[in-house]
């Protein structure tokens, strides 16, 4: 994706999903993924058995642990990784996010050459600087923890910061078990996300809304969503077309207030809207 003609020849197999009338894509694993590498993957099997038939202590196991906990995602794997960016070979570790960058531009550019005068819907999990130009993101593989919950509402106005306005998270978290009171309060916040999304792993439990016994309760929140489209509509396309912040902190908008810059978990939602979502479990209000 560091290869111009390599985006080229990408975008331009988005022509078949879009003749057949698809107008909205989601990028997803956009970057390599390296669960393990055959050389490292040996060096810990060797480990590993010469510790067989050992009854090993308390360093020896987390030690053994840890070599297996580090088959994936390894820095020393990415190093050895290289591409060539039109003539010039660069290592991969050194250029991590511009891989899954790139990714959503070459998507994003086969859009203008096949169909310049639609409006089509990208999002991407890969990103860097710059990307607003291509595409939105969503946070990327989250968990079902309060503190993710949290994390998600500090992240929108940084991302809004470096011009990514189409945003979101997993809601309901992506890995883990979510529960119902931790759903419930994350799409509170979600449906002012412009990427409103409930979004879980393989092997986690389902956390579809219908799946919970407060099933009047989801439904309320969501119907709070579609009664503001209109409002998270235009307040996104003004910030869009101004270059201005659809998530911002307190601070920014009452510069006077002592308190506002520590203040991490309030935000304004547009010209009009303060929220306060609730982060913590069994609150009350």
């Amino acid at each position: 994706m560091l290869n111009s003609k390599a985006r080229a020849w990408f975008g331009d197999k988005y022509r078949l999903l879009m003749d057949q009338g698809i107008d909205g894509f989601w990028n997803d694993m956009n970057e390599p993924a390296i669960f393990y590498s055959e050389k490292n993957l040996k060096h810990v099997m060797e480990e590993v058995t010469s510790l067989k038939g050992e009854n090993i202590g308390l360093h020896s196991f987390y030690h053994m642990k840890g070599l297996v906990e580090g088959l994936s995602n390894n820095e020393e794997d990415y190093k050895s990784i290289y591409h060539n960016m039109d003539g010039v070979r660069i290592r991969h570790d050194q250029v991590h996010n511009l891989y899954g960058y790139n990714m959503t531009k070459a998507a994003a550019e086969a859009f203008d050459r096949i169909a310049p005068d639609k409006r089509t819907l990208l999002f991407s999990r890969s990103s860097y600087i710059g990307m607003h130009r291509y595409g939105g993101i969503w946070t990327g593989d989250n968990a079902s923890w309060w503190s993710h919950l949290l994390l998600s509402i500090q992240q929108m106005p940084s991302l809004n910061m470096c011009g990514i306005l189409y945003t979101g998270s997993d809601i309901g978290g992506f890995g883990s078990d979510a529960t119902e009171d931790l759903l419930l309060r994350w799409l509170e916040f979600g449906i002012f996300t412009p990427l409103m999304r409930n979004h879980a792993a393989a092997g986690t439990r389902d956390q579809e809304v219908y799946r919970f016994g407060r099933t009047q309760d989801f439904r309320n929140v969501i119907r709070i969503r579609y009664a503001l489209l209109p409002y998270i509509y235009s307040e996104f396309m003004k910030c869009a077309l101004n270059n201005e912040m659809y998530f911002r902190p307190l601070a920014f908008d009452y510069p006077q207030d002592a308190h506002a810059p520590q203040v991490e978990d309030q935000l304004m939602v547009g010209d009009s809207i303060m929220i306060a979502p609730v982060y913590r479990q069994n609150a009350t209000g």
